[in-house]
């Protein structure tokens, strides 16, 4: 028999198959939010690139209009970033 699970001795006891880990769920849970505003915010780019057949609305302050194809590449780019790193977040709960 091996020495694996022993110190000085005596085994180590194994505290994580018996507990629930509060930090991986939350982990997880905020992972999935990540990943389902993420998405949720590429489809909302996709749709303003694809159909945006609606008029520029000013922003205030003497602003001009933002485009809508420079609208639709933002939120294409910051979703696909939140879902990466929701989807990391996810991954990254399983060594906790």
């Amino acid at each position: 028999m091996s020495d694996a699970g022993k110190v000085h001795g005596q085994s180590i006891p194994n505290h994580g198959a018996d507990s629930y880990n509060t930090d991986a769920a939350v982990a997880v849970a905020l992972g999935l939010a990540a990943v389902l505003v993420g998405l949720g915010a590429t489809l909302a780019g996709a749709w303003i690139a694809y159909w945006h057949g609606a008029a520029l609305v000013s922003v205030g302050a003497m602003l001009a209009a933002p485009e809508p194809d420079a609208v639709s590449l933002y939120l294409v780019i910051c979703g696909t970033v939140t879902t990466i790193l929701g989807g990391l977040s996810i991954f990254r709960a399983q060594d906790m």
